[in-house]
């Protein structure tokens, strides 16, 4: 019998809520649940249901496997489609100006953490 690890999944769901800046009642109005509720899912209090984290899932607009199976590969692959979805619709200056920032951006984290790679 395979273990559900609901702390877990409930820590990617706040941990995505955050993220957002939503707060549980926001998260709870979007996807139809008591504050109560999206507390107990996220504190691994609650055994939700499949219906429950996909409503939950499309409140937060992620796919459901990123919440219930965290894959740091599957995630990244996510991130990547998202970055590329939002870029689709960048003019080509629009495009400069974030590749431009994206390099200075990692320069920066780089030069902080003692690196150098771009």
């Amino acid at each position: 019998m395979r273990y559900i690890d609901y702390k877990a999944i409930g820590e990617r769901i706040k941990q995505k809520r955050e993220s957002l800046g939503w707060s549980q009642e926001y998260l709870g109005e979007r996807s139809n649940y008591s504050v109560q509720h999206i507390g107990n899912i996220e504190r691994g209090q609650a055994k939700a249901s499949v219906e429950a984290f996909l409503r939950i899932a499309e409140a937060l607009n992620t796919p459901l496997d990123c919440l219930l199976c965290y894959d740091e590969n599957k995630v990244k692959k996510y991130m990547i489609y998202e970055i590329d979805r939002i870029l689709e619709h960048a003019d080509e200056i629009q495009l400069k100006v974030i590749v431009n920032t994206l390099y200075a951006m990692i320069n920066s984290w780089n030069e902080i953490e003692g690196e150098n790679i771009l």
